[in-house]
């Protein structure tokens, strides 16, 4: 890590903390999630969302503007493409090709069930940082139950393998990556989905838990037949044990948090403590053109801009309410663990600083720096207080 870089991740993690502390967008989101369309080719079971806003679709214009802005940022911000299913537009590798060429770092999470031996030519081909594929199940009759199609198991273990072939041909840097929702119906196969992903060939593997209203995190009730019961725990941590043994001898997974906490999320004994969310990290924009974040809708990208709708009074509101949120989520797009508190940051700091080939003199310019940072950062919120 470069000595210019450890002191920007520095006063990145302070403006994550201070904002949030003074509810104020002091800093870019680093997750920028456009929800391209809601239609999709397959009827999950855990996911309510091609059944709101079916006949909204973002148009090319109203992307591109979208892009064009954070693009002007020039911040730490990713751009994840999603919908519905983003592969059922025509334009898609237009899309892709604007993103990418504004060097934004572009990700398209889809299915996989669209993915023919050109599709995965052209997904290759294109400048995208990475691609993210849903796998549900390490059996046919597993996946295709959640997804709800016949076929789609077959049909998206080929698009991987056609993805890691073009890869591997094309020299490609690109990462390949599946996503995995931990449910009732598949806990029983998270190790050997591992196992399926490692024999596909595939960069790295996600795991995160069932959400039950993809639309409302903060009041989906945690209960009905996707939530892992008490009595099935006891399965679910064994195979928590059998994955942390995988990746230690494998690699290929990657834990955002530890991984146990799954057990805690669904014994509904995790709390803000273990998982905390910051209410600056994520947006997404519906397809609809609305910006929004866990607590709610507060602008519109069709009337406004991004930064705009961020100081609305609505996403005031909206950054509120995620801060009270007593129910952990474990959804990784949510969290900066880095900026959960000043202790955090600050060891970071000071590890990074004494790994640091500099010289004395150096390092207490660093230091001095950053307790003026400190400073500022007071001074704010003693003016916010004296208002």
């Amino acid at each position: 890590m470069s000595n210019k870089k450890f002191f920007k991740d520095f006063e990145l993690d302070m403006k994550y903390y201070f904002g949030a502390l003074l509810n104020k967008p002091l800093v870019k989101p680093h997750w920028i999630y456009i929800s391209l369309l809601h239609k999709c080719n397959l009827k999950c079971s855990m996911c309510g969302v091609s059944k709101i806003l079916r006949k909204h679709e973002l148009s090319f214009k109203e992307i591109k503007k979208i892009l064009d802005e954070v693009a002007s940022w020039k911040a730490d911000s990713r751009i994840q493409l999603t919908g519905g299913e983003p592969l059922l537009r025509k334009d898609i590798f237009k899309i892709i090709k604007y993103s990418t060429s504004l060097k934004l770092i572009t990700e398209l999470v889809s299915n996989g069930v669209l993915i023919n031996k050109n599709t995965a030519k052209k997904i290759i081909q294109s400048d995208l940082w990475g691609i993210a594929v849903s796998l549900d199940g390490s059996k046919p009759e597993t996946h295709n139950q959640i997804r709800g199609m016949k076929g789609s198991f077959e049909k998206t273990v080929k698009g991987l393998k056609l993805l890691v072939e073009e890869k591997k041909e094309q020299k490609s840097n690109i990462q390949i990556s599946i996503w995995t929702t931990i449910m009732n119906q598949n806990i029983n196969e998270l190790e050997n989905i591992a196992s399926l992903a490692e024999k596909i060939g595939v960069d790295c593997l996600i795991y995160h838990p069932v959400i039950l209203s993809q639309t409302d995190m903060q009041h989906t009730k945690r209960e009905g037949s996707m939530w892992v019961p008490k009595q099935k725990l006891n399965i679910l941590r064994k195979q928590i044990d059998k994955l942390v043994e995988f990746k230690e001898k494998n690699g290929l997974i990657e834990f955002l948090h530890n991984p146990y906490w799954f057990v805690k999320y669904f014994d509904k004994t995790i709390r803000n403590t273990n998982w905390k969310c910051n209410p600056l990290e994520f947006i997404d924009i519906g397809p609809n053109g609305f910006v929004q974040s866990c607590g709610g809708e507060f602008g519109s990208i069709k009337t406004m801009t991004i930064e705009e709708s961020m100081n609305t009074k609505k996403a005031e509101l909206s950054r509120e309410l995620m801060k009270r949120c007593k129910k952990p989520c474990l959804q990784t797009c949510w969290a900066r663990p880095s900026a959960d508190n000043l202790t955090n940051i600050f060891q970071i700091f000071f590890d990074n600083l004494e790994k640091a080939k500099l010289s004395k003199s150096e390092k207490k310019e660093y230091v001095n720096k950053s307790l003026y940072l400190v400073e500022q950062y007071e001074d704010m919120i003693k003016k916010e207080f004296a208002k």
